[in-house]
């Protein structure tokens, strides 16, 4: 999500670290917008809701230790 709203990443570009699956990160785009996480703008730029920022999950500490 914050590489579709934060850095403006299209859906291509997201979906090269997925196999390529366009389809798949259209869907999950379209999951976003349609729980109302994320809204496209007029110039077709994906923005964060605020009832996305009150549920996204932000992690403090990375998921793997790497030994630190």
């Amino acid at each position: 999500m914050l590489r579709l709203v934060n850095d403006h990443d299209s859906i291509e570009n997201i979906a090269e670290k997925f196999d390529n699956d366009k389809r798949l990160i259209s869907e999950v785009v379209k999951f976003l917008n349609d729980i109302r996480w994320i809204k496209q703008d007029v110039n077709g730029e994906y923005k964060i809701t605020t009832k996305g920022k009150n549920n996204m999950i932000t992690r403090q500490e990375p998921l793997v230790n790497l030994g630190r």
